[in-house]
């Protein structure tokens, strides 16, 4: 066996802070400091980059500084590794960093193939926020042998990847440090203009960057004050980590939307700094939709320039009011193509992370043209994800019966008895591979207002629910009704992320505050269950309430 051997992937191109291997840190241009670092335990280490004529001057930086390099395809990341292995035997460790990830150093490698050694599989590798690191200390130890065995039939997103072939195929084990860390709520990576200038302070406050021990930068970066200082939970499905609160933008694009909306629709500048606070405190996901007037277009404005990597947006289809119900296959599958191009366009990307039926109708409706149509772009790849918004249990369980569905938005809060109903459940837990999400948690803001502000209609008296409301407030010791709110949904292990819109960034500040906070008990759900007065079903279902 060899010794191991430290791979840094670097390239000049990146698309989301172009040049940021080059870019100064603690002296050094970035993917310099990143082998050094890297080396300073007598680790072997070669950076790989691509033969582009953009990597020209990266790779002058690293032959003054005396770093060993290779160059291969752009997109081909696999087949760079590879390469630099092709004298290495199948038993051989290859360490994979990235030149934008400075942070790991000689002790951090050695720590991983200590554990590697010791776990005996063919990988093992970080994966934040799951092992307590920020983000961005990153590195995974992987046996030559390995990648050998997948390249032959990697595809286009595993070749970039490189050793996704290897955890989906062979095996992936997490590594976590001796020390056990709880810092997966910061970041040390540099995807950002914002990241380069946190690191630039983490580096000012060091008197040798080469040689600081990774876990003093991690010490200073959580002392810095403009880090946040906490992360909200999270749920892992399927792999993927999703915060449990997913951030609603129908306020972004509409005005005054939802029934206790004092402020109007927020500013850009407003909107911005909504979007920054929430993806820093660990908030995933967005949720927007073409009905909700400007919001994609505003959000795309937003997540350009790095933090679009950051998170996922998903989106709905266009209710498609103006075709006909005669309407032709062709008027249909034109109808899905401008929604979906149009929510490319506004978003600034060329495919989207999730669309979502706005109208559950839609999937039968005209012979079915406009779910065969979405399928089409799925496989495509304009689409990552088909899904489904619902307005009841019935249109739920319908679309946990479509395999193709993967996400589900459903409208559940502590007033809605209908998804008390046992057979859902029963149905969402036979799809695992479903992330559910709810939505009208605060029923548009009705559960948090005075009676006189809620929909005015027959059947039910509103100083009933607000009463009830207060007194289980009381007898539960929380905080106030949007506690309570919050805690009832948060309760349910099937529920991804609860999706709750803002306007403004306090009410953000609030709502990542009640995500903290304990999920009441099964008892306790029991209780609220039993005392809430039976709802009217109209105004479980915000579209029937009467006009004011």
């Amino acid at each position: 066996m060899s010794e191991p051997l430290v791979v840094i992937q670097a390239r000049t191109g990146s698309a989301r802070l172009p040049g940021k291997v080059l870019l100064p840190l603690g002296g050094y241009p970035s993917v310099v400091l990143t082998a050094k670092r890297a080396a300073n335990r007598g680790h072997r280490v070669v950076v790989a980059t691509s033969v582009e004529k953009s990597d020209d001057a990266l790779c002058e930086l690293l032959s003054e500084a005396a770093i060993p390099f290779v160059r291969g395809s752009l997109h081909d990341v696999l087949g760079r590794y590879l390469e630099v292995a092709k004298d290495l035997a199948d038993d051989d460790w290859l360490v994979r960093l990235t030149g934008d990830n400075v942070f790991p150093d000689g002790e951090f490698v050695g720590e991983l193939l200590d554990a590697a050694n010791s776990a005996g599989g063919p990988y093992l590798g970080t994966h934040s926020p799951l092992d307590g690191l920020p983000y961005g200390m990153s590195a995974e130890a992987v046996k030559v042998g390995a990648l050998r065995e997948v390249a032959p039939t990697a595809g286009g997103i595993e070749k970039e990847h490189v050793t996704l072939a290897v955890r989906r195929r062979i095996a992936s084990d997490l590594f976590q440090p001796a020390n056990g860390m709880a810092l997966g709520h910061l970041r040390c990576t540099m995807d950002t203009f914002k990241d380069y200038v946190t690191l630039q302070k983490v580096f000012a406050a060091v008197d040798d960057p080469v040689n600081e021990r990774w876990d003093n930068l991690c010490e200073i970066l959580g002392n810095l004050e403009s880090t946040p200082r906490f992360r909200i939970p999270y749920s892992l499905k399927n792999g993927r980590v999703r915060g449990r609160l997913t951030l609603g933008t129908a306020q972004f694009g509409l005005p005054h939307y939802g029934i206790a909306n004092q402020v109007g629709q927020p500013s850009a500048s407003a909107v911005r700094a909504i979007v920054e606070r929430a993806i820093e405190h660990g908030v995933t996901t967005f949720d927007c939709a073409r009905a909700y007037g400007n919001a994609e277009e505003r959000l795309g404005e937003v997540l350009t320039g790095g933090l679009a990597s950051q998170c996922e947006v998903i989106t709905k289809l266009d209710p498609l009011a103006d075709l006909p119900n005669s309407g032709s296959i062709r008027e249909v599958r034109a109808g899905v193509d401008a929604s979906v191009f149009r929510s490319c366009r506004d978003l600034q990307t060329k495919s989207l992370d999730a669309v979502l039926l706005h109208r559950w109708r839609h999937y039968a409706e005209w012979d079915g043209a406009v779910w065969k149509r979405l399928l089409e772009l799925k496989q495509e790849g304009v689409i990552k994800n088909l899904g489904a918004s619902v307005t009841g249990v019935e249109e739920a369980l319908a679309a946990l019966a479509e395999p193709m569905i993967s996400r589900l938005q459903i409208p559940m809060n502590l007033l809605d008895w209908r998804w008390r109903d046992a057979d859902f459940w029963v149905a969402a837990e036979g799809r695992p591979d479903v992330e559910i999400d709810v939505r009208s948690v605060f029923l548009q803001g009705a559960l948090l207002s005075p009676p006189e502000q809620w929909p005015v209609g027959k059947g039910y008296d509103a100083r009933d629910f607000t009463n009830c409301l207060d007194r289980l407030v009381e007898r539960m010791g929380r905080s106030g009704r949007d506690d309570l709110c919050v805690a009832y949904i948060a309760a349910n292990k099937l529920v991804t992320s609860l999706t709750i819109g803002v306007e403004t960034e306090e009410q953000l500040k609030v709502n990542l505050s009640l995500m903290r906070c304990p999920p009441l008990t099964k008892e306790e759900i029991e209780i609220i269950d039993q005392a809430m007065p039976r709802a009217p079903t109209w105004l479980l279902n915000p579209a029937e309430w009467p006009k004011r």
